[in-house]
């Protein structure tokens, strides 16, 4: 066998391998795997999956995620919470898919991204732990914050009558609120707010604080 011929083997041996090792990093081709939990009024995401909300469903969960990952992926219920979290592995490209008839709470505590569409609650507690984004969009009565992550917490879609925020973080926040606002920074993020609220604020943060253009 010539040289030539011997080199061009190993090229081809090694753009194989390098195929197989990337479809197991990969986990595979994507599947979507259907979860039976208990009822639920509560989302925690603790993983680095995007997580995707329609509220004012019936409910359902699923998981969309490569072949050889799903069963890593954990969507449990705890004391009316649906959490979602990893097992021994972390896998990549995981997508949880919920619906579910109504919301009194969503945390993001992981890096992946939180974002719930057609919320609809009198009362509402929304906390951003992590480095992923939290975006919502609906309405709330009465809103509660408190964001001490690096994630940004985009609320500029979700209608607030009063609201109560905490901001310790260094993610940027952004709420709309027509009521009352009750604002209190202690982080490096900005806070910007839409509406025409009774502002009562407290400012110890190096972030900037306005009303949205």
């Amino acid at each position: 066998m010539s040289r030539t011929t011997t080199r061009l083997s190993a090229l081809v041996i090694a753009s194989v391998a390098a195929v197989a090792l990337a479809g197991c990093s990969d986990g595979g081709p994507r599947t979507t795997d259907v979860r039976e939990v208990a009822e639920f009024t509560s989302v925690a995401n603790d993983s680095s999956a995007d997580v995707r909300i329609r509220v004012g469903e019936p409910q359902h969960v699923q998981v969309v995620a490569p072949e050889n990952a799903v069963s890593d992926v954990r969507t449990e219920v705890r004391d009316g919470t649906l959490h979602v979290s990893f097992g021994s592995h972390d896998p990549d490209h995981v997508t949880v898919e919920i619906d579910v008839p109504s919301v009194d709470s969503l945390e993001n505590a992981g890096s992946g991204d939180v974002e719930a569409k057609g919320v609809d609650a009198d009362t509402l507690t929304v906390q951003a732990d992590g480095s992923g984004n939290l975006e919502l969009a609906g309405k709330a009565r009465q809103l509660t914050v408190d964001q001490s992550g690096s994630g940004d917490l985009d609320l500029g879609d979700l209608s607030a009558s009063d609201a109560r925020v905490r901001t310790k973080g260094s993610g940027d926040t952004k709420l709309w609120v027509d009521a009352a606002l009750d604002l209190r920074t202690d982080g490096s993020g900005d806070v910007e707010y839409r509406g025409d609220p009774a502002l009562t604020k407290h400012l110890k943060g190096s972030g900037d604080v306005g009303r949205a253009d």
